[in-house]
């Protein structure tokens, strides 16, 4: 028991939320107050139906599909984020990667899954495998934001997780990056693990927190194929818009 001294000290000096430094409430989750988890919202509008993206930002292309996608399809069969990121959303994020703040991946899989697209969407996976990373960044952060967010979900939807993938070799960040390097820094980053024979015929689905060009999730499809799943799903928690 913490004691009188405890109690006096907390009413003086009320621990407070991260993103809005107001006192905790009842409704807390994760260390987070229950006012910033309600500005926690998915995205709205018609999306691409083969990588999700928002039509809005970047056009329609042909029928159902988005420009990129119409020009080129992406190594995954379909993809899908929760909301953009931007406001909480993004804040609640770096708290995951950066904050050292593991848990909060509980309370935004619970987000995640109140939003029916994205529900039915991980509802048609048979498998997630979170997007890796280096293991001396890994190391560094003391957890993998992905990880985190894809045992969160597993957990709640009864599907098992497998870290399937290995990030083969350590890349610079790729924050200010165009598309085109963004792809040539990751090209050849990723590789299916020896031990991921148990993906073949599967559905399996990529989990990563954020999406901005595509390429992290485009490199870890690609070398997901190679145990032969009979289907790639990409699923991120906030896209770059």
């Amino acid at each position: 028991m913490w004691g009188p001294a405890h109690a006096i000290l907390s009413l003086l000096f009320p621990e407070g939320c991260p993103l809005c430094e107001q006192p905790l409430d009842e409704g807390c989750r994760a260390g987070v107050c229950s006012a910033c988890w309600g500005e926690v919202r998915p995205s709205a509008g018609s999306r691409c139906l083969r990588c999700g993206f928002p039509y809005g930002p970047c056009g329609k292309g042909e029928g159902p599909l988005c420009l990129s996608c119409a020009r080129r399809a992406p190594a995954y069969d379909a993809g899908i984020s929760f909301g953009a990121y931007a406001g909480r959303l993004a804040a609640v994020l770096r708290l995951l990667k950066y904050g050292g703040m593991p848990g909060i991946a509980g309370p935004l899989a619970d987000a995640i899954l109140a939003h029916r697209p994205c529900a039915d969407f991980l509802h048609g996976a048979q498998l997630l495998v979170p997007v890796p990373l280096h293991p001396r960044r890994r190391r560094e952060r003391g957890h993998d934001q992905a990880v985190e967010l894809a045992r969160a979900l597993g957990l709640r939807l009864r599907l098992p997780v497998a870290e399937a993938l290995r990030r083969v070799r350590a890349t610079p960040p790729q924050v200010g990056l165009a598309a085109l390097e963004r792809r040539s820094n990751l090209r050849g980053a990723f590789a299916a693990r020896r031990d991921s024979r148990g993906l073949s015929g599967r559905v399996v689905c990529l989990v990563d927190d954020v999406w901005t060009t595509g390429s992290t999730l485009e490199e870890a499809a690609r070398a997901l194929r190679a145990a032969g799943p009979a289907a790639v799903l990409a699923f991120s928690a906030a896209r770059a818009l």
